[in-house]
């Protein structure tokens, strides 16, 4: 019962991320696969759509599982995952996969192995929880302790408290269709990002709470 991420594939089947394996959900029938059934490990913290039909799985202390036609394939530190707990993946518009770790800063699968990208590259934190794809190109993270974090064309360029953000705690991003920029924190609210000035919206001004996970919005503007 304790669901963690959520994608709908092509056939519209969704797949879920649980505390206990991972789930596909289709014509009102569930299918889960757990470590019985070859998963690394059966907390699934993240999941990613490729655009090879294939599933991205990322678990807690067991690194990634590629599931494809019912097979699943492992990756973790053997090919070059810096660290095995992943809670962030994206698969870009270019087909490159970007897997946010917890101390090991964010990872990019090149040829089968990961390169990863830390704070000894210009990273303001190792801790990365959300990978979005940014309108204007290049990368948005959501770090835990170094706010927002934008990476394009090789440079890591950070957003904090000192820019504006309410909380350097950022769990979550989402770009709505006029760029506007999305942040999800823990304990700060959720921030808008517009024209390089943040405005932060709490509980104070009627948000249910101040620890937003995840952001998303419908084809009539509603957030």
């Amino acid at each position: 019962d304790n669901a963690r991420s959520i994608v709908e594939g092509p056939d519209g089947a969704l797949w879920i991320g649980t505390f206990e394996g991972l789930a596909r959900y289709d014509h009102g029938r569930f299918t889960t696969w757990t470590t019985k059934q070859g998963l690394s490990a059966n907390v699934v913290l993240s999941l990613a759509l490729g655009r090879d039909g294939a599933l991205w799985a990322g678990t807690l202390g067991a690194g990634l599982n590629r599931l494809q036609q019912g097979r699943i394939t492992r990756y973790g530190k053997a090919q070059g995952l810096s660290n095995e707990t992943v809670l962030g993946l994206l698969e870009d518009s270019q087909g490159t996969l970007w897997a946010g770790t917890r101390s090991g800063g964010l990872n990019k699968l090149e040829n089968g192995r990961f390169r990863a990208y830390t704070t000894a590259d210009g990273l303001s934190s190792n801790d990365v929880r959300y990978v979005l794809e940014a309108r204007g190109g290049g990368l948005w993270l959501a770090t835990l302790g170094g706010g927002l974090n934008r990476f394009k064309d090789g440079t890591f360029t950070a957003l904090t408290r000192k820019d504006g953000l309410s909380s350097d705690l950022v769990l979550s991003v989402h770009e709505d269709a006029d760029g506007t920029l999305w942040i999800g924190t823990f304990g700060g609210g959720l921030n808008r990002y517009k024209d390089g000035k943040f405005n932060a919206y709490t509980a104070r001004d009627g948000l249910l709470d101040d620890v937003v996970f995840q952001i998303l919005d419908d084809d009539r503007g509603n957030l």
